[in-house]
């Protein structure tokens, strides 16, 4: 039975109970992880001006022009992974009795990011949003209905410019993986559940009927891409490396690699003489020549 605005209870609670259990309205902060937007540029170029009597009936208006351009990011997220529940509670008798079952759980949400401006006072007042939603906040509606034999939860919030085109220039980048959308909604949720929940159990079930709704933030995750550390290779890997020195070697062999750290293997010069014969004979013939002149 729907007590008050804020107050679901039980229709037909025990009677060793000394009381009917309840539903609350509270604010609670839900989560939406989310891998596409649906990006629309609303440009305006004229609207209806009306006159407001003092009745505040609208009288006939006329066409006035308009230069606004909004940003506006929709999307729309299966509840098949999702552990937490939103309910649609159906009015099954008048004038406040309401059925919820597992028939009315909602299998998809559909969330509208729209740009809007922060809320005044002035306006806070006479729309009578005070005190769910202060000055400088920006204001939104939560609401769950039935179409096309499927239970939908809508979720429309306002943002600001600068964090939509933020978003939006993440969208558009490359490295994109994913976007998790917070909000914070009005739902009624069982007593019972708020006393006994523990951080480890974060399973709630929410009865939605039409309320307030508004954006927490979005976090907006990037896959960098990996790029391969440098392997260094040798021509000798498959000669396996010898640590002991034996001095009887040859001189070619008596230094040999042992290096094993992956790197570059480091390798002596051996001269060979024979290829000195040339130079030697060069030598020979130039000290001759000096001795000759020498004795003239």
């Amino acid at each position: 039975i729907l007590k008050d605005q804020k107050t679901f209870v039980e229709a037909e609670p025990p009677e060793t109970r000394s009381r009917p259990l309840e539903w609350n309205r509270k604010l609670h902060y839900v989560s939406f992880d989310v891998k596409n937007f649906d990006i629309k540029y609303h440009h305006e170029q004229n609207e209806i001006e009306y006159d407001i009597d003092t009745d505040h009936t609208e009288t006939l208006g006329r066409i006035v022009g308009s230069r606004e351009s909004t940003i506006i990011l929709e999307t729309n997220v299966k509840m098949d992974d999702f552990k937490d529940c939103f309910y649609n509670p159906v009015l099954k008798e008048e004038p406040d009795l309401y059925v919820v079952s597992n028939s009315n759980i909602a299998r998809n949400v559909r969330i509208t990011l729209r740009e809007g401006t922060p809320a005044s006072e002035e306006f806070l007042v006479d729309k009578n949003y005070l005190p769910t939603f202060g000055v400088g906040s920006f204001r939104g509606v939560s609401d769950i209905f039935e179409e096309n034999d499927e239970t939908e939860l809508l979720i429309e919030v306002l943002a600001s410019k600068e964090l939509l085109l933020e978003v939006v220039t993440a969208l558009r980048s490359r490295s994109f993986k994913k976007a998790s959308v917070c909000c914070i909604i009005q739902a009624f949720t069982y007593e019972v559940d708020d006393f006994f929940r523990d951080i480890e159990w974060p399973v709630r079930d929410f009865l939605i009927r039409r309320s307030y709704a508004a954006l927490h933030g979005v976090v907006v995750t990037h896959q960098l891409p990996r790029h391969p550390y440098p392997s260094y290779t040798t021509h000798n890997v498959e000669q396996p490396v010898d640590e002991n020195i034996n001095e009887h070697e040859d001189t070619e062999h008596d230094c040999k690699d042992t290096n094993t750290n992956g790197g570059f293997l480091v390798k002596d010069i051996v001269i060979d003489a024979t290829h000195l014969k040339g130079a030697n004979l060069a030598l020979w013939a130039i000290v001759l020549l000096l001795i000759l002149l020498l004795f003239k």
